[in-house]
């Protein structure tokens, strides 16, 4: 869809689906609320210990009791091959396509690249306005009762690390502890 937007050369529509799909993806790996996600910027994501890891810093949080922020490490990539840092470049492409420059607000409102976005609404709403009507088109089956929140992404994460923390043996009592230690 990006590449489709650029070759018509509509700089916003190619910079709101690059711009969403970090998100998605950001707010997946993390388990993040939809409010961490839309705070996020670019100084709060950082080069993880483990190699191909990023650190997200998490500002504010309202598992965070004395506001102190968090650092959370999350997977670079995802199991089928989405890379974070490659989507923030094809981001920032699109960005300087467009003649603009980015900031260090991550997901910036779509009028003024200084402002961060006050909420992620209209994110939510284009996956099923947008993104969900093209896969259909695409061939992909979705059920009449399918729908998406913005912890939707939060659950699927944590169901995520659930499943991957079984296979590892890692035991229940383990892995809640390790959730709890990052306010998930």
């Amino acid at each position: 869809m990006v590449e489709r937007a650029l070759a018509r050369q509509d700089f916003r529509a190619a910079y709101g689906y690059a711009r969403d799909l970090v998100w998605y993806v950001i707010s997946f790996l993390a388990c993040l609320r939809r409010e961490e996600a839309a705070a996020l910027r670019r100084s709060d994501l950082t080069a993880g210990a483990v190699p191909g890891s990023i650190n997200v810093y998490i500002r504010k949080s309202k598992t965070d009791q004395y506001h102190t922020g968090f650092v959370l490490p999350i997977a670079g990539i995802t199991k089928s091959g989405i890379s974070i840092v490659q989507r923030i470049a094809r981001m920032d492409a699109v960005l300087a396509a467009w003649g603009k420059h980015p900031g260090d607000v991550l997901f910036e409102n779509m009028n003024s690249s200084e402002v961060p976005l006050a909420s992620s609404q209209s994110i939510l709403d284009r996956l099923m306005e947008v993104y969900v009507p093209e896969m259909c088109a695409r061939g992909l089956e979705v059920p009449n009762t399918f729908r998406y929140s913005g912890h939707s992404f939060r659950r699927g994460g944590i169901t995520a690390i659930r499943d991957a923390a079984r296979a590892a043996g890692i035991g229940g009592g383990e892995m809640w502890g390790v959730l709890l230690k990052f306010g998930r």
